[in-house]
């Protein structure tokens, strides 16, 4: 490596440091650590960019700021932007969209018992997980069964339900509104919106019978 490699990687280490020593250090130097953190997830990057645009070898910058931006995949920042921004507007309290669903769930989930209503509500939300926002899903879907996983009275382990259900909440790849991977996935020409709703869809299905005949067993062994 010459020295414009040393010094990239020099500055992009620095940057993932930054990220995570808040978490790693903060028992050792809290203050520090909560000063960092105020900061966010995006300032460090951004330094990290101006320090790559102004520090030189040999004359030459080690990031011109016109080839860097052309670099930056637009169209799927701008997709994501908007995914997200809908799915904020879609779990809006004043809308109310969240609530329906509650509503529409309560009331089937409440008359089934032990491993049906496990595998019906992981079914609810490998659907909605799939189409929607994540912590959105895994509240709903927790507010809806926890109670009544609870008072079952054995039938269901309740922490092993809700390790499930966050697992699957995160099983999201099938739309764009979903997680901002899918956007990537089909901005940049190697699959269309399409290719990833059928195989994304596709996918769920060993995915659920995986959490429901392997995870939550297991989950039920150890807790």
């Amino acid at each position: 490596a010459d020295a414009r490699e040393k010094l990239t990687v020099a500055i992009f280490f620095t940057i993932v440091f930054f990220w995570v020593a808040p978490d790693l250090l903060k028992g050792v130097l809290p203050t520090v650590c909560k000063a960092i953190s105020a900061y966010g997830t995006v300032t460090p990057p951004l330094i990290g960019m101006i320090l790559l645009c102004v520090s030189s070898i040999d004359g030459k910058p080690l990031l011109k700021m016109s080839e860097g931006m052309k670099a930056v995949p637009w169209p799927c920042i701008f997709m994501g932007g908007a995914a997200l921004a809908l799915g904020g507007a879609m779990t809006n309290g004043d809308i109310g969209l969240s609530e329906a669903v509650k509503q529409a769930i309560a009331p089937l989930a409440g008359r089934l018992s032990g491993f049906s209503l496990v595998a019906l509500l992981v079914i609810v939300t490998a659907l909605l997980t799939n189409v929607g926002s994540n912590m959105v899903t895994v509240t709903i879907v927790s507010a809806v069964g926890l109670p009544i996983a609870v008072g079952l009275g054995g039938s269901v382990n309740p922490a092993a339900f809700a390790a499930v259900i966050g697992m699957m909440s995160t099983y999201a790849w099938a739309t764009p509104p979903a997680m901002t991977t899918v956007v990537l996935g089909t901005g940049t020409g190697w699959a269309t919106a399409a290719d990833m709703a059928k195989y994304g869809f596709l996918a769920l299905v060993p995915s659920v019978l995986a959490v429901l005949f392997i995870a939550y067993p297991i989950a039920c062994s150890l807790m």
